[in-house]
């Protein structure tokens, strides 16, 4: 993950930047402060701690990150039990989430196949597809896996050329997902995981 970063500690996340501003009022949205929080985790996304609890903090300020966090807790709120609130309102959307420990995967720490499958799976049998599987959405924790960043996330079946948003990660696309043929089904993920085990971020082992 991120290392750790105050809100008004780097220039990036300052409070007069736009980042700074779009974390400030994801913050307000929940009823919390800057002081919360301690890490950037991405351009719009921050690691927050209330109390003893460790949150991620998202926020979409404009019309496609907005609709992106939205989609996110859509899916999420199904799949998962990872959603504690969502805020939205002229301005945006804002998200606030469990956190998730553990690292993305490497070749130097790669993830046993049978533990991402297992959760492709229960996310396949829900009726959904990924659609974003890149080593950075997989934390590894031990043996626990945890897919994150579902933005992307789709139903089964869905017209691949109408979604509002499509991935593009090099080398771990679906070419159908990039170009919007046809529509979402389970391939999509299992090409992904297929580039994963060739590129040695992901190894044929059974768990111990």
């Amino acid at each position: 993950m991120a290392s750790g970063t105050s809100l008004g500690g780097d220039a990036r996340t300052g409070p007069h930047t736009r980042e700074g501003m779009n974390c400030a009022a994801g913050l307000a949205a929940f009823g919390l402060g800057a002081e919360t929080v301690v890490a950037r985790l991405g351009s719009r996304s921050w690691q927050v701690v209330v109390g003893q609890s460790h949150y991620v903090l998202k926020v979409g300020s404009s019309g496609p990150a907005s609709d992106g966090v939205l989609n996110e807790a859509r899916c999420l709120r199904v799949c998962t039990d990872r959603v504690i609130d969502l805020s939205e309102g002229p301005s945006g959307a804002a998200l606030l989430l469990r956190f998730v420990a553990g690292s993305p995967l490497s070749v130097e720490t790669p993830a046993p196949a049978i533990a991402i499958y297992r959760e492709l799976a229960e996310l396949h049998f829900r009726g959904f597809v990924f659609c974003d599987l890149t080593p950075a959405n997989v934390v590894l924790d031990g043996d626990q896996i945890d897919l994150i960043d579902w933005e992307y996330c789709c139903e089964r079946g869905a017209d691949l050329g109408a979604l509002l948003r499509r991935p593009y990660s090099s080398g771990f696309t679906h070419p159908d997902l990039i170009w919007g043929r046809g529509s979402a089904d389970t391939n999509i993920d299992l090409f992904a995981l297929d580039r994963m085990i060739a590129l040695g971020f992901v190894i044929r082992k059974t768990l111990t």
